[in-house]
């Protein structure tokens, strides 16, 4: 029923929520050093780091990944101290991985809850993080494979090798069967 619209209110960035019967109204503000602003499960997530001086030079640390709400609360899901968070992959139930820029895969059981010094976060090896299978297994991007590793355990299990092929990976969520009864 309502659409997050990025925009621009007076100079300032802002996360508009726009109803589809009409009517807008302002979320939050966006830091200017927002990047990676994505919306994801009903939430608006985006990373801050240092930017570098011009096109050249890479953002450096620290590095915070944020999730702004409909009601307008921005948490603080992770905060990287010494390294910079390149790409993300959150879960429906707001469980969060990240690569960072020296090729770590981090994961962060925080359900949403703000950022906790005495909470840690749990290195899971490396790879590009694409989304979650269910809260405990994590797919993956790894050297042309994709995998799907137990967060638990550890193991981890080949799912497709995609070195001889060309195409896309695209992270579905499980259709609600009453939704899918009442459009046939």
């Amino acid at each position: 029923q309502t659409v997050a619209v990025l925009g621009l209110t007076s100079s300032s960035r802002a996360v508009l929520s726009e109803g589809l019967s009409g009517g807008t109204r302002q979320v939050d503000l966006v830091p200017d050093a927002a990047e990676q602003l994505a919306a994801y499960y009903g939430k608006v997530w985006y990373v801050t780091a240092n930017r570098g001086q011009g096109l050249e030079q890479p953002p450096t640390p620290p590095s915070e990944l944020h999730q702004i709400s409909f009601d307008g609360t921005d948490n603080l899901l992770s905060r990287e101290t010494t390294r910079v968070i390149v790409h993300y992959a959150p879960s429906l139930d707001e469980q969060v991985a990240y690569l960072t820029d020296d090729g770590q895969t981090v994961s962060s059981n925080r359900s949403g809850v703000a950022y906790d010094l005495n909470t840690p976060n749990y290195p899971v090896g490396a790879g590009t993080p694409l989304g979650f299978a269910d809260k405990t297994k994590l797919i993956f991007r790894k050297d042309q494979k994709v995998w799907l590793k137990d967060l638990i355990t550890g193991q981890e299990e080949l799912i497709v090798d995609l070195a001889s092929d060309k195409g896309a990976i695209f992270i579905l969520q499980t259709p609600n069967v009453d939704e899918i009864n009442k459009s046939l």
